[in-house]
């Protein structure tokens, strides 16, 4: 009985833990891909860094059926912050509606004046993860499901 009760306390001990350790669920690499097959097709690629840094690239493809295929590209880096807990007090990191401010210090190469996928820079957004925070949709700007990959 003694050792029925330890592992039930350790068990409770175990599952009784905070957002502390939970990793933010925008870590990692993401792509999304707008108009697939199609001569507009767009595929947008986002790198997110626990040190609170991004990366982030747009690849236009005209025409990715011909053997004339053309691909003009750019890349933006900048920060981002989850500012989940500033928008609501009742957001964790295990919800699947985030809050996130981001940040693009710089945009290179061609097709830089287009906004980036994600909304307008330095303004809070919100995104929506599917219950296992594979797949997320900003709720804002163009309308793309993007994939962990």
């Amino acid at each position: 009985m003694k050792k029925l009760l330890l592992i039930f306390s350790l068990l409770v001990f175990a599952c009784s833990g905070s957002d502390n350790n939970i990793d933010d669920p925008i870590l990692g690499s993401w792509i999304g891909v707008q108009f697939q097959g199609s001569i507009d097709e767009i595929v947008s690629t986002f790198y997110f860094d626990q040190n609170g840094t991004f990366s982030y690239s747009k690849q236009f493809i005209n025409d990715p059926g011909s053997s004339q295929q053309i691909n003009v590209d750019f890349i933006c880096e900048g920060d981002w912050l989850n500012n989940s807990q500033n928008v609501s007090s009742d957001v964790s990191l295990s919800s699947t509606t985030q809050y996130y401010l981001f940040t693009f210090n710089t945009c290179d190469g061609e097709g830089e004046n287009f906004y980036p996928t994600l909304g307008i820079n330095d303004e809070i957004i919100m995104l929506e993860f599917d219950n296992n925070f594979q797949e997320f949709r900003s709720v804002v700007g163009e309308d793309i499901l993007f994939v962990k990959q």
